[in-house]
């Protein structure tokens, strides 16, 4: 047993306990006044190892599995063999208090620990280079876990904006790194723990890869992996080797490709005059505004696509030995990428653009749901890369009126969000509300506030209800303000998954009376879910003098633990009221922070604070603040650092291209 598994507890616990099929218990530990919110934890974790035991082909090698909340933990979760810790909004569920997206939270935190139990402690990597294995295998069997909790709850769709989209973000920057990194030295083991790239990229490209060798080929290349080097130490060849042995796929040579390198590729597609033949390049794509093209392109990409007249999906494997690849060009349009499994972005001739505009717009539905995500997705990245206009981005989005699906709309929330933050207190902003108003105003008016419908409906409706009040949609931000009053002056309580909606407007577009209010229920909230629900919207008042009052306690643990104190500074320099004085408490502060982290501050911690602070600069002064800060303040997190003054750059060069182009845009729609 790997020495880093080894965990002892003393403390005052009750308990709760269940039964697998296979008659392993497994005890559910919290402190007493907590118990009936483990019930929760207590059902679906003998479920998800019954699943467990049935994906891996392998029996959990233990007599008893137990689980236990920590009242103040940095690191969210510690897969500790047979002996898991939580932060205790990772395990708790309160019926009553707990809102369906905390909930499939902690489902999805369970089945990420779960997978550890084979991947990482029956098998643990080698050495730290192979961490990825653990948390990019965990990250994503995680998915299939929480979706066997949950069927109806169409999980695996979350993918996709959730893994893929999010470290995608991230690897666009040259200041990244690989999936794969050689450590010599124990501290660089710490900024391993890189959610975005260690995580969210390494399962990506596992689930690229299972999805191109086919899940059978997969699941038995597993299996003799993990029987293979049971109760041992391995590496990734080894997983290659094993999961060579059912299929033709050249796996080894795929992977290692992606684990080495950091970053990823855009593909360019250009159809030939005759219109029979595609030509294919690949380069690293990359938003950074000051740096060279780089023209290496070292990957082997499982290319898969689809076509107007084919919806069956063809595969090859784009060498990366070829300058060029070439493919039969379908007649109408091609859509590479097909249902968003592949780690790569495609920018297509404008024939095949326009092709795919009209299709949306025409019959979105001949599309999946994931290839119109996808779409949105790359269109916006090329737009902020200047690789197409921002004209052609939201052309396609035209169609959007039409669109009633999660992950598109989701999709399109984050990159319509990010057009958003950047006309933030500038001219074209008003304009720019009134399209997005636009835009959402058919599912604003068929969703609204009643908390009903399905699981996927109750998704859809917090993220287009956020969308509303945000942009101050006249009617929502009233109906929300006045759930809030009805809750604070009567005591009439707030639908559970509506919450975070009401609470963002009731301390948005209210005063002081409100912000007392709520912090009052913070203090006494005795539900770990919906306290941290309280603790963040506490951050989203726009009057400055309490935004500071609260800033000023994030370092005051008896108020906001050490666990969430980034967090909270990062939400409060998202806020536009707060970018500017959580700079200056950064600063003033520094010592402490520094403290804290010689202590052991999580990595991650770190570059929540950085992101929250200078990611959301956008202008010259905000890059200058950059310099002085990190020119006297060296020290842990300088790849978040470094990301963040690119963010920057890339900020200050988007409003010199790009802000005239988006309003001379929308000023030719008619958005009244």
């Amino acid at each position: 047993m790997s020495t880093y598994l080894i965990a002892f507890i003393v403390g005052e616990v009750a308990k709760k306990s269940s039964f697998s099929k296979r008659r392993i218990k497994v005890n559910v530990y919290v402190p007493d006044y907590q118990i009936e919110q483990a019930e929760y934890a207590t059902e679906i974790t003998p479920k998800i190892l019954d699943f467990y035991e049935e994906f891996f082909q392998l029996k959990f090698p233990l007599p008893k599995l137990d689980l236990i909340g920590i009242p103040d933990f940095g690191a969210g979760a510690m897969e500790n063999w047979g002996l898991v810790t939580y932060r205790m909004t990772n395990l708790l569920c309160d019926p009553k208090e707990t809102s369906n997206e905390a909930k499939t939270y902690v489902a999805k935190v369970i089945a990420h620990e779960l997978a550890h139990q084979w991947f990482g402690n029956l098998v643990t990597m080698k050495w730290w280079s192979d961490l990825w294995l653990n948390e990019g295998f965990a990250a994503f069997t995680e998915y299939l876990g929480t979706a066997h909790v949950g069927p109806t709850w169409k999980y695996l769709e979350r993918f996709p904006i959730q893994n893929v989209q999010d470290s995608m973000s991230v690897d666009s920057h040259l200041q990244t790194h690989p999936i794969k990194v050689l450590v010599k030295n124990p501290a660089d083991i710490g900024s391993l723990f890189d959610h975005a790239i260690t995580y969210n990229k390494g399962s990506s490209l596992i689930r690229m890869l299972r999805e191109f060798m086919g899940e059978k080929a997969f699941g038995k290349g597993l299996n003799g992996y993990l029987q293979k080097y049971q109760f041992n130490n391995a590496e990734s060849d080894d997983l290659w080797a094993s999961l060579s042995v059912n299929t033709s796929v050249p796996v080894s040579e795929i992977m290692n490709s992606w684990i080495w390198n950091p970053g990823y590729p855009v593909i360019t597609v250009k159809r030939e005059s005759n219109g029979a033949v595609a030509h294919l390049t690949q380069e690293r794509f990359l938003t950074d505004v000051d740096v060279a093209p780089v023209k290496k392109t070292p990957w082997e990409i499982p290319l898969t696509w689809v076509s107007q007249f084919r919806s069956t999906k063809k595969r090859a494997i784009f060498k990366k030995g070829y300058k060029k690849m070439h493919l039969k060009y379908p007649k109408g349009w091609l859509k590479l990428n097909a249902g968003q499994f592949g780690f790569y972005r495609v920018n297509y001739d404008p024939a095949n653009w326009q092709a795919l505009i009209k299709q949306l717009q025409t019959d979105p539905s001949k599309l999946q749901a994931s290839d119109r995500s996808n779409l949105i997705d790359d269109v916006f990245a090329l737009a902020m890369a200047g690789r197409v206009s921002e004209t052609l981005a939201l052309d396609l989005m035209e169609y959007f009126t039409k669109e009633t699906e999660w992950a598109p709309v989701k999709s399109a929330s984050l990159s319509l969000g990010f057009i958003d933050f950047m006309l933030t207190g500038r001219p074209g902003h008003a304009l720019f509300s009134k399209y997005v108003l636009k835009q959402f105003g058919p599912l604003i008016e068929q969703l609204g506030f009643q908390d009903t419908g399905s699981y996927h409906e109750k998704m859809l409706r917090s993220v287009v209800m956020k969308v509303a009040v945000e942009q101050n949609h006249a009617l929502s931000v009233s109906t929300a303000k006045q759930m809030y009053h009805e809750w604070m002056i009567e005591g009439r309580k707030i639908s559970v998954n509506l919450r975070d909606i009401v609470y963002y407007a009731g301390l948005k577009y209210g005063g002081e009376d409100e912000w007392n209010f709520m912090f009052e229920q913070y203090k006494s909230s005795k539900v770990p879910t919906e306290k941290q629900t309280l603790m963040f919207a506490l951050t989203s008042t726009s009057d400055p003098v309490i935004l500071k009052k609260y800033l000023d306690m994030t370092l005051d643990d008896s108020i906001i633990k050490s666990q969430d104190t980034c967090y909270v500074i990062e939400k409060i320099g998202g806020n536009p009221v707060g970018r500017e004085m959580a700079y200056r408490f950064l600063t003033d502060n520094w010592p402490e922070f520094e403290k804290r982290y010689k202590q052991g501050i999580n990595f991650r911690d770190l570059v929540a604070l950085f992101n929250g602070i200078f990611s959301t600069g956008k202008t010259k002064s905000d890059l200058a603040e950059w310099e002085t800060f990190f020119s006297k303040h060296q020290g842990g997190g300088k790849l978040a650092a470094d990301q963040a003054k690119a963010n920057i750059k890339n900020h200050i060069a988007w409003l010199e291209r790009s802000e005239n182009v988006v309003v001379e845009w929308l000023k030719k729609k008619d958005l009244n």
